[in-house]
């Protein structure tokens, strides 16, 4: 019986996406593994057999709820309006990308997806080819790929405020 397992991963120090384990046995095996400040490595969530030019979709189990903005308080308040601080809106997404080490040792690479967009609210799940000359066997909680997410100001709340 799959078991669930729910999480968030740490963007910033102001900031965290929501995280939740789907149909997977062990929730344990594919929880995203913190390498850096917001980069984590995914995992695969079952056996995939991968012979010489095969793709795949491996399921990592792990499904994300990206919001389409987050308004984020600066690190330093220094510009307020009163006693609040200018916030900067911004749109949030998330960026894949292959793991050198499993290139070399396994040669599998991730051909996609590069970007999850804002608002994406399911699994992850990566398209994956054998690029070597060998099958090869992709194990349950084997990492294959790096996840990190990107933000890009869309407006800053208030600034209309400080220019008058």
């Amino acid at each position: 019986m799959p078991r669930k397992k729910t999480g968030t991963l740490d963007i910033d120090p102001r900031f965290t996406i929501p995280y939740r384990t789907i149909d997977v046995t062990d929730p344990n095996l594919v929880i995203p593994v913190r390498v850096d400040d917001g980069l984590y490595r995914l995992k695969a969530a079952v056996r995939y057999p991968f012979s010489v030019d095969r793709r795949l979709y491996v399921r990592t189990g792990i499904a994300l709820r990206i919001p389409s903005t987050v308004d984020v308080a600066p690190y330093k308040p220094d510009r307020t309006i009163g006693d609040s601080p200018v916030f900067t809106r911004m749109s949030v997404h998330g960026v894949v990308t292959n793991i050198f080490e499993t290139i070399r040792t396994k040669n599998l690479y991730v051909l996609g997806p590069q970007v999850i967009p804002s608002m994406y609210d399911g699994e992850i799940v990566l398209l994956v080819m054998n690029i070597g000359k060998t099958s090869v066997t992709l194990d349950p909680g084997e990492e294959i790929a790096e996840l990190h997410f990107d933000m890009a100001p869309i407006s800053v709340l208030g600034l209309d405020q400080i220019l008058k």
